[in-house]
């Protein structure tokens, strides 16, 4: 079930980074150098993604970097699902009722920048409202382990 949830992440971190770079990146005018960074947080995502799957964290300390790196991976991957699903409808539209895609763009990048900046704050929030604890956490496996023993 988990190895699905992060599939759903991975797709949403690298088709729409193929779609806008396909598509908007080529038209302009900067050097390869610039052209490769564009790509840099989507590896890092998707190594950390990598991470989660295969490498779980037990501990509680690790606990808020797991919930800085949900909210990393929330804050770049959803506004460009949101931009691109706006492109594509605008694209839609010109190709069917030949309406301007220049609006769906425009607004997809508005709607992409709020969607940015909810996930911006309510992370922060979030951190911030949250109760700390210096218990451990045990993962279900260890409880039935330590039921199995008693």
């Amino acid at each position: 079930m988990l190895q699905r949830f992060f599939f759903l992440f991975i797709v949403a971190l690298i088709l729409p980074d193929i779609y806008i770079y396909r598509t908007i990146i080529p038209y302009t005018e900067l050097n390869l150098l610039v052209k490769l960074l564009y790509w840099l947080p989507t590896i890092l995502l998707f190594m950390g993604l990598i991470h989660f799957l295969y490498l779980p964290n037990k501990k509680a300390q690790n606990i808020n970097i797991n919930h800085w790196f949900i909210g990393a991976l929330l804050f770049f991957a959803i506004p460009k699902v949101v931009f691109t699903i706006c492109s594509l409808a605008g694209h839609t539209c010109n190709f069917f009722f030949s309406w301007d895609k220049i609006v769906f763009e425009s607004a997809g990048v508005g709607l992409a920048l709020i969607t940015a900046g909810y996930i911006l704050v309510k992370s922060i929030f979030a951190y911030r409202n949250k109760p700390v604890e210096n218990n451990e956490e045990i993962s279900p496996l260890e409880q039935e382990q330590d039921l199995d023993i008693e």
